[in-house]
């Protein structure tokens, strides 16, 4: 497990401070890498006295909102209020890397409803580059105690989630505005679980529709078939992961629901004519320019 953190204030004078004495503040900010062998299961009955928000950059974590437990893919967020219970942590045999940050002050609840961020669900953001490196800049920021720290960290902080806002915003903007309920239930099951095996069987059993009126249904309000439009996902997803994080091709074939790396690069070089080594090198060539 590799794990580090900075504190600008202690989780015990969190506890006993006024929390919402500056528009916005960060209190404290880290990340934490668990191998398959870790395992780590946090809980917290009464929660913090701030703001949690969790980002899982790679691999699976597990979150728990009231009763139902729930799987953050890679490229997904979840935010606890203060005050609400907090239970989240690894997944058996999963390697996983997450960045979170605690936050407060008197500006937060106003922004994250001006921003439709919301609570006590999995925000599907995508494995976006400008995440993890902005965690790392107020990871630095409170380690170091740079000059006038307190200040960059809160504006950090506020890009942060402006940048989560705009990410949800242009991800929901992918689906159609018509979609019926059945289609749009399973759109965001395929979201949330590419990386799984999902059977078009089950999830026209769960919308109460036979297997070819469900396919139907969902080629009406989707465009493409369940299958093609899961397929893209994954596609999509593997993209992301190509771009922006260092993940072998055959770790980013298992996190994307592939069979194996040969599946996967036979199935990506035909959707998107090249090899994921030679989409990768592209991308790379482009940052350089």
């Amino acid at each position: 497990m590799i794990y580090y953190s900075a504190y600008r204030y202690k989780d015990d004078e969190v506890s006993r401070m006024n929390v919402d004495q500056e528009y916005m503040q960060v209190n404290c900010v880290g990340s934490y890498q668990l191998e398959e062998e870790d395992y780590c299961i946090t809980q917290r009955k009464r929660g913090r006295k701030d703001f949690l928000l969790i980002y899982t950059h790679t691999g699976r974590s597990m979150v728990r909102f009231g009763a139902e437990e729930q799987e953050a893919a890679a490229g997904t967020a979840y935010l606890y209020r203060p005050g609400e219970e907090q239970f989240y942590g690894q997944i058996r045999n999963i390697c996983t890397k997450c960045y979170w940050v605690c936050f407060s002050g008197y500006g937060v609840n106003a922004l994250l409803d001006d921003l439709e961020i919301p609570t006590g669900e999995i925000l599907d953001i995508g494995a976006d580059r400008w995440l993890p490196v902005t965690f790392e800049s107020m990871i630095s920021a409170v380690m170091k105690k740079t000059a006038h720290y307190e200040i960059h960290t809160a504006i950090l902080m506020q890009q942060l989630l402006y940048k989560v806002s705009e990410l949800l915003a242009s991800r929901a903007g992918r689906n159609e505005p018509e979609i019926s309920e059945c289609v749009g239930t399973s759109i965001n099951y395929m979201n949330l679980n590419y990386q799984k095996k999902i059977m078009i069987k089950e999830l026209a059993e769960n919308s109460g529709l036979s297997v070819s009126r469900f396919i139907q249904i969902f080629r009406e309000a989707a465009g493409a078939a369940p299958k093609e439009y899961l397929m893209n996902i994954r596609l999509e997803k593997a993209c992301e992961f190509l771009r922006y994080t260092n993940l072998t091709v055959k770790e980013i074939a298992a996190m994307c629901g592939f069979e194996d790396q040969l599946y996967f690069s036979r199935v990506f070089r035909k959707y998107r004519k090249l090899s994921p080594t030679e989409y990768r090198k592209m991308w790379g060539e482009q940052d350089t320019d």
